[in-house]
Order: structure tokens, then sequence, then C-alpha cells
């Protein structure tokens, strides 16, 4: 059998590079958006990443996804219970009115 010749690197033709899967790629992408402050970007793209693993065909891939998965939901809901903690929340709910009342007075 010969071995087929090499055709140059211009007359090939482009084939894309696969070097992830899709719920890979869109777990990196959420990831992204985390670290961005996007929020609500990483919340919609956590819903189409369920989508993309719920079509694995391989039950031990999508156990793995699955895992991946609930690390970034755990990542969005602590990132947004951070962001509801603003100085104004602090004052008023959390450390209640008498805490309050002395940090607004230390202010001002």
């Amino acid at each position: 059998m010969k071995a087929k010749p090499m055709l140059p690197e211009a007359d090939r033709p482009h084939l894309p590079r696969r070097s992830r899967r899709l719920p890979d790629t869109i777990l990196a992408a959420v990831h992204r958006a985390c670290d961005e402050g996007r929020l609500d970007l990483a919340g919609k793209l956590l819903a189409v990443g369920e989508e993309a693993m719920a079509a694995e065909a391989d039950l031990r891939r999508r156990r793995q996804d699955i895992w991946g998965l609930i690390a970034a939901y755990e990542r969005l809901w602590h990132l947004r219970q951070s962001a509801a903690l603003a100085p104004e929340a602090l004052l008023s709910g959390r450390w209640g009115f008498t805490a309050g009342l002395a940090l607004a007075a230390a202010e001002g």
C-alpha cells in the first residue's frame, strides 16, 4: 500500500480544529462571563449548556459534565449573592437597625 502524497498547505481543505467538546466550550464561556461580571449572560449560557449536556449519548461523559455544570451553577450563585450584598443592603437588613445607625453615624 502506498502512502498518499501530502498536499501543500495552500491546497489542503480547511477543516476546523476541535480541541473541546461543545459542553466544555460552553462551560468555559460561562466561567469567562463570570470573570467579566456578566452574570445574566452566564445564567443564559448555563441553560444552553444543560441542553448540550442532555444530548450527550455517553452516560459516563454526561455524569462527568454534570459535575462541571454544578460547579458553574454554584459559582454563579455565590457571585450573585455577593453582588446582592451591596453596602446599602448591609445597613438596613442583615446587621439590624442599630448597627445601620451606628455605621451611618460613623460615616456622617
